[in-house]
């Protein structure tokens, strides 16, 4: 009995912290060491460009010491301005501090609207490493007494990336100036670093039309595209068709999963198979 109490007299030595998504959570984990209980609002299979926390959620934020949000994102722009008038307290990070914005013409999600910068800047290594820094730069700064452990885990999450960074450059370094053909265009800063050119089947947030498809079929057999890339979040019928049409495979990833490097890595994978002749 007496051990017992004193187990349950122990605090709980785990902050929590708010993302948006599961790659900012695998940024805090690996620079934390997975110290922080770390609550992610967009779930798995939820599309991170139209979704809306619940009040569960709100509640949990407000028990957060930080919150690191992508920036830019539709659902971000829509709802902190109401988490930061009702957690004055809390210090929200804007994690696309610091990245060489691509700006695109805006475009609609449902009743969300982008902004004029293309907000997936964590789908690179550019922009995943400048993310990097604001997380361990935020972390050091509301943490001071782990700033040591937390260095040392950076440095080692920089090395993964550049190492991957490395890998990638020399797996498509072939393909330069080669393209991709993508449903919703999530690989616009991923595109920009490997110098490559990525074909987005979605036009203003919009499925095209019959004659757009046709556009789209045109282009997979002048540029011999042989894979097309859709999210799992989306609908895969016009991806499909054009597919079908242009004698290629539809290939579905995720762009919010949690494990960056493999996610990547994969990624790279399917557009290095798809170009080679």
């Amino acid at each position: 009995m007496v051990l017992f109490g004193c187990r349950n007299s122990e605090p709980n030595v785990k902050s929590n912290i708010t993302v948006s998504l599961h790659p900012h959570k695998y940024l805090v984990d690996k620079i934390s060491g997975n110290l922080f209980d770390v609550e992610v609002l967009v779930p798995p299979g939820a599309d991170h460009e139209t979704y809306d926390p619940t009040p569960a959620q709100f509640a949990r934020i407000s028990s957060s010491s930080l919150y690191f949000a992508n920036g830019h994102l539709s659902f971000e722009e829509a709802w902190l301005p109401n988490i930061r008038s009702n957690n004055p307290l809390l210090k929200i990070v804007d994690l696309s501090e610091g990245i060489e914005l691509i700006e695109g013409d805006g475009h609609m999600h449902g009743d969300h609207h982008h902004a004029t910068a293309d907000p997936h800047f964590w789908l690179s290594a550019s922009g995943i490493k400048v993310m990097a820094t604001n997380v361990y730069r935020a972390l050091c700064t509301s943490f001071p007494e782990n700033e040591a452990g937390f260095t040392a885990n950076y440095k080692m999450l920089n090395q993964s990336l550049d190492s991957l960074n490395l890998a990638i450059t020399n797996k498509l370094l072939p393909y330069e100036g080669q393209s991709f053909m993508i449903f919703h265009p999530a690989l616009t800063y991923f595109a920009a670093d490997y110098n490559m050119h990525q074909v987005a089947i979605e036009v203003d947030g919009k499925a095209p039309s019959l004659k757009g498809l046709q556009k789209f079929i045109d282009i997979a057999k002048q540029e011999n595209i042989k894979v097309v890339l859709i999210q799992a979040q989306y609908d895969k019928e016009n991806a499909i068709n054009i597919a079908k049409e242009a004698n290629a495979k539809v290939v579905s990833f995720d762009p919010v999963a949690y494990d960056w490097i493999k996610n990547m890595s994969e990624i790279s994978d399917v557009i290095a198979s798809s170009l080679k002749q």
